[in-house]
């Protein structure tokens, strides 16, 4: 009786074990509890949350006072960007359809392009359809005070915006401006099975350097035959 208890422990526990995360082209590693410290500017996944009929990640932001939320979910096909909540200045929006933030083939140099309406969080009201346009170098070796790393650099630019709207005070994940984005550089800098490493943008210019982070816990699949060959 003593081993059936035991065996039946393993399997439950093998059964509610969080998915595993980390492939070989993951560049924004999504579980509950990881996080990305850049300096003062720091980054953790929260939770699960539900945007537009869709269960995302909640990634929470603080730079200096300033706190946001983003959200994002990761399939075979890449990872998406579905919107923000900046509490700072109570902007909160979501992108319907999501915006393809990385393609899974950006390890290659490639282009792609999403097309999304703009929607309130507060009464989904559409606030303006923009089109968003994103390029991926080929991978180069990074060094950042964390370590080194090989990864690709994603450029970002945008059409369609009004100087009055949102696109003019916010980055497309969120954070705050002090300049319209149409004027805007931004590069952000992903490694395979970290995530992101380094961000530049103006204006004002800034740099965000990673300076630690944490590793998704990947949970190994066993099936019954090995579980029972170990009692």
């Amino acid at each position: 009786m003593k081993t059936q208890l035991c065996m039946w422990g393993l399997l439950a526990v093998v059964a509610l074990a969080p998915p595993a995360f980390g492939t070989e082209t993951n560049y924004l590693p999504l579980q509950s509890g990881l996080r990305w410290e850049y300096g003062t500017f720091i980054r953790e996944i929260q939770a699960q949350e539900t945007i537009g009929g869709e269960l995302v990640f909640v990634m929470s932001n603080d730079r200096d006072g300033e706190t946001w939320d983003t959200f994002w979910t990761s399939t075979e096909t890449g990872v998406w960007l579905h919107g923000f909540r900046n509490h700072s200045t109570e902007v909160a929006l979501r992108y319907d359809p999501p915006i393809l933030w990385i393609d899974s083939s950006a390890g290659t140099l490639s282009t792609w392009s999403s097309q999304t309406t703009v929607r309130s969080l507060t009464d989904d009201a559409a606030q303006e359809t923009i089109e968003v346009s994103l390029q991926a170098s080929e991978p180069t070796v990074s060094s950042v005070p964390a370590g080194e790393f090989t990864a690709i650099v994603i450029t970002e630019s945008i059409q369609g915006i009004d100087a009055k709207s949102y696109s003019s005070r916010h980055t497309l994940d969120g954070e705050l401006l002090t300049t319209k984005s149409a004027e805007m550089e931004h590069n952000l800098w992903y490694a395979s099975g970290v995530g992101l490493i380094r961000e530049s943008f103006c204006c004002p210019l800034v740099t965000d350097q990673l300076t630690f982070f944490t590793t998704p816990v990947v949970v190994e699949t066993a099936s019954w035959g090995s579980v029972r060959g170990r009692f």
